[in-house]
């Protein structure tokens, strides 16, 4: 269920990754080999923990240093007044009102 998502979606053509766990050098379990630019930013979910949070952003500078290519890290977070969600200066979903403003 974690890796899939409903074919209305399927315009976003995103790919779910789900790894879990480091070793004790804080360094991910898991490897995954895909090309170089097929990574471009990673959309942290709102109940991400900060741990978590902190553990990908290392394997992103891992990753970053690796290859000199920049990933950027997006925080999904509740909209107040809707049900729905935001990811604050996410080009295409950030919907808050302040964004709403700006593009006015």
């Amino acid at each position: 269920m974690l890796y899939t998502k409903s074919q209305d979606w399927s315009y976003e053509q995103e790919f779910r990754v789900l790894a879990t766990g480091f070793n004790s050098e804080n360094d991910p379990l898991r490897i995954y080999k895909y090309p170089q630019n097929w990574l471009t930013s990673i959309i942290l979910g709102c109940k991400t923990s900060r741990t978590d949070a902190d553990r990908i952003r290392y394997a992103v500078d891992i990753f970053t240093a690796k290859t000199n290519q920049q990933i950027k890290i997006y925080e999904a977070q509740k909209c107040l007044n809707s049900f729905a969600l935001t990811v604050p200066n996410h080009p295409r979903l950030d919907i808050s009102e302040k964004s709403k403003r700006k593009k006015k």
